[in-house]
């Protein structure tokens, strides 16, 4: 049975008011639909003789499916009339109000505005309606306009405002897009041309409601055993995977007798051999906050979460060496990955990371480069392979993520939800188990020891980056300072940087200013104590300033939680000083101190400590522009 999301179309005409253009308009929507409804992405379901009783059926049938409800007719602001002389506002928005994914309703019919209030109450998102009678050609055309662009991928926004320059374009007249937020008054000039409102039911931000899309390709269903799910046993599956890589892992999964441990060591030692990016978000999935160790919706959530930082991490890691290559070749690069720095926080949660990796690693194989971790080149190779399981398994991670941008989540379903999500989660990081030959590590100091006709060495303050169920470390001590590494050649400092081995680093890539160890800035460098809490990814521009997020949870509670973020410039102060203080001062001071300027003294405030990772983003933004 199809699980697509269903658009309804419904149609009423009468007699004693004939309209010539419903028929054409029935037929110009169902035009415009018909490739999404052929390939399964979205279900269209079309009723040209609307009554009352067929419109209670639709909603029964698709109840938990419908996002858009359309409706071309005759109409008011207290009512539509149906093809039986019925369609009361308040009843229509009652059962529309049963619909939980729905994203919006269109009334294409004459004054409409009216209904909008009641539709509000009801808890519908967002509605297209009129505000005064609406030519009948007028509303054929408009409605066709929108829906094309709707289907070709064009957000609410967007598909509202073509379908709005397009009636200016064929029919004349001064107008704009009439876009307005809940309790807004909607002001139309008497001889305006342009009748359609689009109405938001919010009074902050409209971005996700004006940012929603159609979906642009069916989520393809992985085939998850039909057992009875148990959580995390898919994600248990990983380790095989990491068998593969290093058998050294037996040892840790087997006890002395040679039975295989409980599944809860097995899960930790899976969370441990991923860099701590990877390995933190599993753990999240391991414990009892917030519900996590059952299906729900915050399951679903951090699922979601555990694929989009991976995915992110991933790209980072790719990006790290394009850039390399970028500096010592000169090559060229596609602009979006210099875009990256002024990415605004509107885009992040839309950000296609998958095309992104797919991109920069594409740039790096044209320019002949081999790739720092070599075994991308067979993951890119089975990403890009429509008939492998990894391809289905990441288009369906990357469409479960856009219905959570669009709040769609499915709860009814939402056992069967986590366990196709967890099944798709645990294909894509076995791909990647390959980690498991890889260190990431925090480049804490570094000190120069260099005596008197010695060797001069670097003592490193350096510790690998690691998760565990119930412990979270750097090194390989924890609650202890990191002991310090001698080598003969210095590797980047307050870098966080991936290594092939902790004991001999000197081929490595620096992830920074990606990813961030928050304590390598602090003043006790050196210290293991709260590092759990310190490691950040970049997530977006904000202003002149640059955004980071704890990967300690999910992207989607990290956005809530102003402790878990930092700005690049965090920590910077202008120091104050009193009269008392001041005077003396300036008693003490050579005449040539008095006659410093307003700008140097501004000069001597305190720098936030990130100032670096600000200036290195500017670098970044030069060297692939």
């Amino acid at each position: 049975m199809s699980k697509s999301p269903v658009i309804i179309l419904s149609f009423a005409n009468q007699l004693d008011g004939y309209l010539s253009n419903l028929k054409l308009e029935s037929a110009a929507l169902n035009k415009a639909l018909s490739n999404l409804h052929q390939q399964g992405i979205v279900e269209v379901y079309r009723e040209e003789s609307a009554t009352a009783n067929l419109l209670f059926d639709a909603f029964s049938n698709y109840r938990t499916r419908a996002i858009i409800f359309h409706y071309a007719g005759h109409a008011n602001g207290e009512r539509i009339y149906l093809e039986d002389n019925t369609g009361e506002a308040a009843g229509l928005a009652a059962l529309l109000a049963q619909m939980p994914n729905l994203q919006l309703v269109f009334l294409n019919g004459c004054a409409t505005m009216g209904q909008v209030k009641t539709l509000f109450n009801n808890g519908i998102k967002a509605v297209i309606a009129t505000a005064v009678p609406i030519d009948d050609q007028k509303a054929r055309l408009f409605s066709e306009k929108f829906y094309i662009m709707l289907a070709a991928g064009a957000s609410i926004k967007i598909a509202f405002e073509s379908a709005t320059a397009y009636i200016k374009l064929t029919f004349g007249g001064e107008f704009a897009a009439a876009i307005f937020r809940k309790d807004e008054i909607a002001n139309f000039d008497d001889n305006n041309q342009m009748p359609w409102g689009l109405f938001l039911n919010t009074e902050k931000d409209p971005e996700v409601l004006l940012k929603w899309s159609l979906p642009t390709q069916a989520a393809p269903q992985v085939a998850r055993p039909t057992e009875e799910y148990i959580v995390n046993a898919y994600l248990l599956s990983v380790m095989s995977s990491m068998l593969d890589y290093d058998q050294e892992l037996e040892k840790v999964i087997y006890d002395t007798n040679g039975e295989l441990k409980d599944d809860r060591e097995i899960f930790a030692a899976i969370i441990e051999h991923f860099p701590w990016i990877i390995g933190v978000q599993l753990r999240l999935l391991g414990t009892k906050d917030d519900n996590l160790d059952s299906p729900s919706v915050e399951r679903f959530k951090q699922l979601i979460s555990a694929y989009s930082v991976t995915m992110q991490f991933i790209y980072f890691v790719a990006l790290s060496q394009l850039w390399e290559e970028c500096r010592q070749q000169k090559i060229t690069v596609a602009s979006l990955h210099a875009n990256l720095n002024f990415i605004n926080p509107q885009d992040f949660f839309y950000l296609d990371y998958n095309q992104l990796f797919l991109d920069a690693v594409d740039s790096l194989r044209k320019a002949n480069c081999t790739l720092f971790i070599k075994e991308l080149d067979v993951f890119v190779n089975n990403l890009h392979d429509t008939q492998h399981e990894l391809f289905a398994a990441v288009q369906h991670l990357q469409i479960a993520k856009q219905r959570i941008n669009q709040q769609e989540i499915d709860k009814l379903n939402i056992i069967q939800t986590c366990a196709d999500a967890e099944y798709a989660l645990a294909i894509f990081l076995g791909e990647l188990a390959f980690f498991v030959n890889y260190d990431l590590l925090t480049v804490r100091n570094i000190q120069v020891v260099n005596f008197r006709y010695g060797e001069a060495r670097f003592e490193h303050f350096i510790g690998k980056l690691s998760a565990k169920v119930g412990d979270l470390t750097v090194g390989a001590t924890n609650n202890k300072a990191i002991k310090p590494r001698n080598f003969p050649n210095f590797l980047n400092n307050a870098s966080v940087v991936l290594a092939k081995n902790i004991q001999d680093p000197n081929t490595y890539l620096n992830l920074s200013p990606f990813i961030v160890d928050k304590n390598a800035f602090g003043v006790s460098m050196t210290e293991d104590k709260a590092s759990a809490q310190q490691l950040y990814i970049y997530a977006y521009r904000e202003e002149a300033e640059y955004k980071y997020f704890s990967t300690l949870h999910s992207i989607y509670k990290v956005q809530e939680r102003a402790l878990d973020q930092f700005l690049t410039n965090e920590g910077a102060v202008v120091e104050s000083e009193s009269e008392d203080s001041r005077s003396s001062r300036l008693r003490n001071k050579l005449l040539n101190r008095l006659k410093r300027n307003a700008t140097e003294v501004v000069e001597e405030a305190v720098q936030s400590p990130y100032a670096v990772l600000k200036h290195q983003f500017q670098i970044f933004a030069q060297d692939l522009s």
